[in-house]
């Protein structure tokens, strides 16, 4: 189980699960010396202008049945210089923790643009303030560009043709040492640099994993099983298990079926660098799937601290109890 909020005590059980992507950018600016920054653009702070615009967003957040997502969140950000040098890092990366509800991946690529041409558009002013502060022209200032990497791929393969292009991406996949998040980095920052006369340019994609959302509280069964849980709990334990329409902790019953359209998926294997052979989704698979899921843990606190900890009486012994009295309820049913 998971607080709603911060020292939230309640228990619960769930009718569904929260779902997980991970939107990227990889901001490409321009390499310089330190001795001359203002000749460059710094993709470090690029990345990190972007991000504020980004962490705890509260227009990221969805709200069903009264139960709001939590905010999104940094999960990864860095500069991909190899080695120290008084070169400024022109290329820079981060990924992004969004959690969905009734959102897809088209959904979010949308709004992930609207947000990356909102910051592009601050890194903008905030270059020409900084160039009239320092009295400088600034007519040769240069425009930020917001490109998909379904649109980066696409200008690739027509400068240097769709055959290279993919040997390269299968390359990179291969030879790259690291998990396969590293993997789709260093595939956009290999045809960011093929493309650089694109730049300065914040590129927007995909990285692993994908946890499609899923909620099934109105199914029949479920809410059967949910009135049991709630009776029983309150009759055994002297408590009561409340019901949440999303689990919020990430959960495998994201792929027992596929809530929403499945044409809004070609948008996520579209953004994903490296394709269906770094990362797949069986979509169609799931599209025809019509599980009815519910979730019923153990009691946990303050998952990923130092102090996480798991209530061992309710997991043990309780836990076991309910599980049984659901398992048999369902099948007299």
């Amino acid at each position: 189980m998971f607080a709603l909020e911060p020292n939230d005590k309640n228990h619960y059980f769930y009718t569904g699960t929260i779902g997980k992507i991970m939107p990227a950018a990889l901001c490409f600016g321009k390499e310089t010396h330190v001795g001359e920054p203002l000749s460059g653009l710094n993709a470090a702070w690029m990345t990190s202008v972007f991000t504020q615009e980004i962490e705890w967003n509260e227009n990221l957040c969805e709200t069903v049945n009264g139960q709001m997502s939590p905010p999104p969140t940094l999960l990864w950000q860095r500069d991909l210089k190899k080695d120290y040098t008084t070169q400024i890092p022109h290329r820079s990366v981060s990924l992004y923790n969004l959690l969905l509800m009734k959102r897809n991946a088209a959904d979010v690529m949308e709004a992930m643009r609207g947000i990356a041409e909102t910051a592009a558009k601050k890194m903008e002013k905030f270059m020409l303030e900084k160039y009239q502060t320092f009295q400088l022209d600034s007519s040769h200032l240069p425009k930020i560009r917001v490109v998909l990497f379904e649109e980066l791929r696409e200008y690739a393969c027509n400068k240097m043709g769709d055959e290279f292009i993919t040997l390269l991406e299968q390359s990179v996949v291969t030879q790259t040492i690291g998990d396969s998040r590293e993997q789709s980095i260093q595939v956009v920052d290999q045809l960011a640099m093929l493309c650089q006369e694109l730049g300065p340019m914040i590129i927007l994609f995909y990285a692993p994993p994908y946890y499609p959302a899923i909620n099934t509280v109105d199914h029949p069964i479920i809410q059967q099983l949910s009135d049991s849980i709630i009776h029983y709990s309150n009759e055994e334990f002297g408590f009561e298990l409340s019901p949440v329409d999303y689990f919020n902790g990430i959960c495998d019953l994201s792929y027992a079926g596929l809530q929403g359209e499945l044409s809004n998926m070609h948008r996520f294997d579209s953004n994903l660098p490296g394709g269906k052979e770094l990362y797949s989704i069986p979509f169609q698979d799931m599209s025809k799937l019509t599980a009815p899921v519910i979730n019923v843990g153990p009691i946990g606190r303050d998952a990923h601290k130092k102090t996480e900890r798991l209530h061992m009486p309710f997991a043990f012994e309780q836990l076991p109890k309910l599980l049984t009295h659901l398992l048999l309820t369902h099948r007299d049913q």
